[in-house]
């Protein structure tokens, strides 16, 4: 049912459906819209929609979802905005600070950008704030090698290996593409250390 309703708001957000007893509420009619734009990689055509819901947000007349959020800074990244997309992002890690998936975007739109160290800065922080977030765990792994911290990237694979010892990074890296890709970052990983050091 879950799913059926997800898909029934998508297509009416975009007027090609309307429910047979599915009830969505009329305030988030707005945000269904610019979800289903999203969905048919419509970013500019929803990106207005999202900001609007946003806010009416902040006048109490809408209720916008930590969710909703990242929707609208991940549209700013995929048309190119990375700036805008950076400030919505910190914007929703300063309001809703209980959101791992926010310091996830915040990590990812750091490295993205270049930022290597602050993107494992913010990567170790949300490792920090949710120990026992399977995904921030990879994440923190992945930046870690990345940005030349190599010794904690280590660590952090040992605990994903040893805690969640069936999540998808681990099988990942159990098998032998994901060995080589493990040895590939590791190298990348000395060799930033090293030119860091010098």
């Amino acid at each position: 049912v879950g799913n059926l309703q997800k898909w029934v708001e998508l297509l009416e957000g975009l007027g090609l459906a309307k429910s047979k007893g599915v009830e969505i509420p009329p305030r988030r009619a707005l945000i269904n819209r610019a979800r289903a734009l999203l969905a048919l990689d419509r970013d500019t055509e929803a990106r207005p929609l999202l900001e609007e819901a946003k806010v009416l947000a902040k006048e109490g007349k809408l209720s916008f979802e930590p969710s909703d959020w990242l929707y609208l800074a991940d549209s700013y990244r995929r048309t190119g905005n990375m700036e805008r997309a950076l400030s919505e992002t910190r914007e929703l890690v300063h309001d809703c600070p209980d959101f791992p998936d926010g310091r996830q975007l915040l990590a990812k739109l750091l490295l993205e950008s270049g930022d290597r160290e602050g993107a494992f800065r913010a990567a170790k922080k949300a490792k920090e704030q949710f120990p026992d977030h399977e995904g921030v765990l990879a994440q923190f792994m992945q930046i870690g090698w990345l940005s030349g911290h190599g010794d904690e990237a280590s660590k952090a694979m040992q605990e994903l290996v040893k805690r969640f010892p069936d999540s998808k990074a681990v099988r990942q890296f159990s098998k032998e593409e994901g060995l080589e890709i493990y040895r590939q970052s590791l190298q990348q990983a000395q060799q930033v250390n090293e030119f860091y050091r010098s």
